[in-house]
């Protein structure tokens, strides 16, 4: 599913992307990290919605932040991505549907 997109992102960083970046290579990124959302949050679903797609941008916005210091653009210490609090962000976006699809029916004895 497609949810983060490389102008969303763009608006996160007021417009201009830092070098390296283009519109191609956050474009990338951003297919990288629907992947990986939809790989955290199997078997469950991970929506589209306004939030879940404003929550994408910002991981790919954290993930070329923690990029641009792996390359060396940036002092220590290090940017981490997925930090308790954006894991409990996804964890409250996260649709359960594991078991909505199974009922019981009492029977008769």
């Amino acid at each position: 599913m497609v949810r983060a997109t490389a102008a969303e992102v763009l608006k996160l960083w007021g417009g201009t992307f830092p070098p390296p970046w283009d519109n191609t290579s956050v474009g990338n990124l951003c297919t990288q990290v629907d992947a990986e959302i939809d790989g955290r949050a199997t078997p469950s679903t991970f929506g589209t919605g306004t939030n879940e797609t404003f929550f994408a941008n910002t991981v790919v916005y954290r993930k070329m932040m923690h990029a641009n210091w792996a390359a060396g653009g940036a002092q220590p210490p290090e940017p981490v991505v997925w930090t308790r609090d954006v894991e409990q962000w996804f964890q409250s976006l996260l649709t359960n549907t594991t078991n909505k699809a199974f009922t019981t029916a009492k029977l008769q004895g």
